[in-house]
Parts: structure tokens; C-alpha cells; sequence
């Protein structure tokens, strides 16, 4: 299958690596914790197809990522030419406590060596804060947004501080329009996250506390101060074999159906422009 490729595109990508293969090589670089992530794969390739797309890939970039976990898209970030790249999570470092995230002090040691020998940087922490004005041309907070509370408009505050002027802000998050989701609230089910989940962990919650539309991603970005240069949704779990999974086959259909409309995709991706004449 031929390679998605934009007019951003670098030419050290083409003669080089491909997404496909960066991601397939940041794999292999993580090691056997990196198949925690294996169902992330086609959402990071996609995220970073998009950069390529919207924002002028990676290479010579200052990269930030806000809520990287295990570093799959930074790695494969630096290997697509990025001269710096940099992640912040909370929740994967041992410290943190138990959560859906977490990794244990040993898988950590591991992952600690597999950024250092790959050339990223990775820090425990919500936000840009530590960084000074500017010190970014991407920022990407992939499928974090929908995780959070109450902090939304300093995210993207954060993000647009961090940026030097005509740098790109991308995010993905769950599209709550999406094709699927439509169908299950028109036969009275919740489209939001399971309930009893959900019910259960009280403060402890590390779901979805609130998905979002399109509409509402560029709104965001437009309150926060950036040009929307591309808003847009794609289906973005997909994966043949639940054809054969009673709890899944329903997917495949609703996934190839949404392809018809790009609002009905069930991940969002957005990319907002930082003025190239303001210096914050």
C-alpha cells in the first residue's frame, strides 16, 4: 500500500524512513513493554501523517509532546529528523501510584534507557510549565484531552505559550459525533464512557471525562488564540480481524461506513498555527 504523503513532507522522510517505518522501528526500540501500546500503533501513524500533512513533518522541529506514555511518537518523531524531542506524562512513572497507565519501577529502568539511547527526553509532569516562551515549533497532545479536568484551557494556553511564533498545535481526542456513536444514542445507549468503570474509580478515573466534536476542537483552538489550519475526524481503530469477534464485528462495518464523511470518523485531529508575528 502506497505511503500517505503530503506536500510537507521532508526529504529526509522520502529518501530516508517512512511514518510506517518509524513507527515499526520506534516499536522495536521499546522492546517487548512497547506491545502495551500495539493497538495505538494506527492512531500514532495517523497523528503523525497529519503533522506531515498540516504542520511540515518533523524534521530540523523542537517537538513537544503532552502526555506521551511510553514515547512510541517521540521516538519515531526523532527518527523522521526532529533536532529535539521532548514528552511529559503523569501517570506512567512509578510515582504516580496504580492507574491504567502505570509502569512498573523495573519496565521503567527499561524504558529509561530505551529513550536515552533513541535521543528523547522524557519528564514527569501535566503541562509545558517548565518550559520557557517559544522553546517549541510542534507541540501534539495525541488522544490526551479527553482524559483530563478542568484543566483544558490551560493546555492549550500552555501549548501556544511553549510555540515559537508559526508553530503548529496538534491534537487528537474521540470524536463524540462519531458514526458509531450516533447510532448508539439514537437506540438510547451512552455514547460516553463505560458506566461502571466510570462509577467505580470515583477520583480515581483515568477514562474519558469528556469527548468533543469538531465544531468544539476548533472553537478551542480559536478561544486559545491559534489559527485552525485543519479539523478534521478519521476512523482510527481499526483492525480486520474483528470481523471474527462477536463484540467487535460491528466495528469493521460502522468504521467503513464513516469513511463516507470526514465528521464521522471516530478520532478527531486538529491543528491550530501560532501567529508567526506574536512572540507569545
Amino acid at each position: 500500500m502506497a505511503e500517505d504523503r503530503g506536500e510537507g513532507e521532508s526529504t529526509f522522510e522520502q529518501k530516508r524512513m517512512t511514518v510506517r517505518q518509524a513507527v515499526e522501528a520506534s516499536t522495536a526500540a521499546l522492546g517487548a513493554i512497547g506491545e502495551r501500546e500495539s493497538s495505538e500503533r494506527l492512531r500514532i501513524e495517523l497523528t503523525m501523517k497529519f503533522v506531515n500533512r498540516v504542520a511540515g513533518g518533523y524534521e530540523g522541529k523542537r517537538v513537544l509532546e503532552l502526555g506521551s506514555s511510553l514515547g512510541l511518537h517521540l521516538i519515531a518523531a526523532k527518527k523522521l529528523g526532529a533536532s529535539r524531542v521532548v514528552g511529559m506524562d503523569k501517570y506512567v512513572f512509578p510515582e504516580a501510584g496504580e492507574n491504567a497507565f502505570y509502569v512498573s519501577p523495573e519496565d521503567m529502568s527499561v524504558l529509561r534507557r530505551a529513550w536515552t539511547e533513541n535521543g528523547v527526553e522524557v519528564m514527569r509532569g501535566d503541562l509545558a510549565d517548565p518550559f520557557p516562551d517559544g522553546s517549541f515549533d510542534l507541540v501534539v497532545c495525541n488522544a490526551v484531552l479527553e482524559h483530563v479536568q478542568g484543566i483544558h484551557k490551560h493546555v492549550f494556553d500552555e501549548a501556544r505559550r511553549v510555540l515559537a511564533p508559526g508553530g503548529s498545535f496538534v491534537l487528537t481526542t474521540p470524536n463524540i459525533a462519531s458514526l458509531l456513536k450516533r447510532v448508539r444514542l439514537l437506540f438510547g445507549r451512552s455514547p460516553n464512557w463505560d458506566l461502571k468503570d466510570f462509577f467505580d474509580s470515583g477520583l480515581e478515573f483515568t477514562g474519558h471525562t469528556r469527548e468533543f466534536t469538531i465544531a468544539e476542537c476548533r472553537k478551542m483552538l480559536e478561544w486559545s488564540g491559534f489559527h485552525p489550519s485543519a479539523v478534521m475526524s478519521k476512523p482510527s481503530y481499526f483492525r480486520w480481524d474483528w470481523l471474527w469477534n462477536p463484540r467487535k464485528a460491528h466495528n469493521v462495518f460502522f468504521q467503513l461506513l464513516s469513511r463516507l464523511s470526514s465528521s464521522l470518523g471516530d478520532l478527531i485531529f486538529a491543528a491550530g498555527k501560532k501567529s508567526a508575528n506574536v512572540i507569545r
